[in-house]
Parts: structure tokens; C-alpha cells; sequence
């Protein structure tokens, strides 16, 4: 069992129990420091002194496949900052060219490095800026015009509007 702790009271009636410190010096810890609290599901308080530090960027690895666009769109969705692509051997033209589309097709999906084997694929955004909820509701957004646009150049037999939803 670790350090024991009273818990005392403002006179505002907020709780406080003061740390031990050593383990706020040694963590770099001052007057004003933020701290994550963190609750786990037995109502254990975790204290993260490192809140402000850069977090570690998430990394996914992936193998050339046949479904490689969907598993890059998932990854980006699931908000993976770098998203590595290896192949046993090489990776042919085609397989480049989907991830090529697929990157242009997501905001701010880069391909930062290219080899002979190797694709590496960055989000350069700000992942709390743009949640999946808005990515997939602009995308809807999007295609249901386009859905639109393509029944009504149908109907009307307009081979103008017919030709805009396709490029």
C-alpha cells in the first residue's frame, strides 16, 4: 500500500488531499501545473503529471490488401496520426494509386515518405478540430448533392449537369 492521505475541506466545501513532495518535484510539478485526473472503473483517481506533454503520436501498421483504401479510411477515422503501408515485396503502381486517391480524398492525409516497399501516410491536422462525425457528415453532405445533382440531370436529360457530378 502506497502513502496514506487525509482528505480535508475548503471552506467552500471542495474536497483536496495535497501531494506528496517529492513525486511533484521529481515530475516537475509547480504552483499552477496542471494534472489529468483520471477515474477508473473501480473509483480509483489516476494523476497524470505528464498532461501537458506532447503525446506520442498513434501509429498503424498496414499490409498491402484488397481492401487497403477502406482499412486507411478507418485508420484515419479512428484518428491514427501516421499510418505505415508495407508490402512483402514491392508496391506496384496500381496499389499507389489507391492509396494516392484515397489520401486526396481525406483532409489533411499526406503521403510524407515513399520507397520501394513503404508508403507512410501523416495527418496533418489537428484530430480535435475535425471528429469522424464531421468528416462523415460533410461527406454525406457532399455525395447527396451529388446524388441529387445526377437525378436531375437524368430527369431533365442535362448532359452538362451529368458531366459536373462526374468530374
Amino acid at each position: 500500500m502506497g502513502e496514506l492521505r487525509k482528505v480535508q475541506c475548503t471552506r467552500t466545501g471542495t474536497f483536496f488531499v495535497c501531494l506528496p513532495r517529492s513525486w511533484a518535484e521529481h515530475h516537475g510539478l509547480r504552483k499552477g501545473t496542471l494534472v489529468a485526473l483520471n477515474e477508473t472503473n473501480d473509483g480509483k483517481l489516476l494523476i497524470d503529471a505528464k498532461y501537458g506533454a506532447e503525446p506520442l503520436p498513434r501509429v498503424a501498421n498496414l499490409s498491402v490488401g484488397p481492401y487497403l483504401s477502406r482499412e486507411i479510411i478507418s485508420r484515419y477515422l479512428l484518428g491514427f496520426d501516421v499510418i505505415n503501408i508495407e508490402a512483402k515485396t514491392s508496391i506496384d503502381v496500381e496499389v499507389r494509386n489507391v492509396v494516392k486517391a484515397t489520401a486526396s480524398s481525406l483532409i489533411g492525409l499526406e503521403i510524407i515518405e515513399e520507397s520501394y516497399s513503404q508508403l507512410v501516410l501523416q495527418c496533418l491536422l489537428e484530430p480535435s478540430g475535425f471528429p469522424p462525425e464531421k468528416i462523415l457528415r460533410r461527406n454525406y453532405a457532399i455525395v447527396a448533392g451529388m446524388n441529387r445533382d445526377a437525378t436531375a440531370a437524368f430527369i431533365n436529360g442535362d448532359l452538362q449537369l451529368a458531366k459536373s457530378v462526374i468530374a
